[in-house]
């Protein structure tokens, strides 16, 4: 992406809500967001990710 920002692409049913972690250890997990779906798929914009080697994310689904 421009900017060296990362998109992160989520598919999930209409009106779920997720949290989005990312870790650059797969160990440490910080929340970037909390999205709740509203098109599928539905991107999200890390725009923090810029000057990182690298960035692994999840996505946490709320019960």
């Amino acid at each position: 992406m421009p900017g060296g920002a990362m998109a992160v692409t989520i598919a999930g049913a209409l009106g779920d809500t997720w949290q989005i972690q990312a870790s650059t250890d797969l160990l440490n997990w910080s929340t970037l967001s909390t999205v709740t779906i509203t098109n599928v798929p539905m991107q999200f914009l890390d725009e923090g990710a810029t000057n990182l080697p690298h960035r692994f994310y999840r996505g946490v689904g709320s019960d």
